[in-house]
């Protein structure tokens, strides 16, 4: 398992994605990250199970989305 340790330094990373105008910001933490609107105060917290379950999700639409495509093709 993977220890969770304390960082030294914030690591914050500004996105090149914008939300009605304004860019994104990640706050890269230990138990997940912390995403809000450059400019904004309001932060919205993000598990990285939860990251983790939305990739899988979107990895299985694509893949469906593919199968249904390749039937079309027949």
């Amino acid at each position: 398992m993977t220890d969770l340790i304390h960082r030294k330094t914030r690591l914050v990373l500004v996105t090149p994605f914008a939300v009605r105008g304004r860019a994104v910001v990640a706050e890269v933490k230990a138990e997940g990250m912390e995403i809000r609107e450059k400019g904004k105060r309001h932060r919205m917290f993000v598990s990285w199970a939860g990251v983790y379950w939305a990739a899988v999700k979107a990895s299985a639409a694509k893949s469906q989305a593919e199968r249904q495509q390749s039937r079309k093709g027949r």
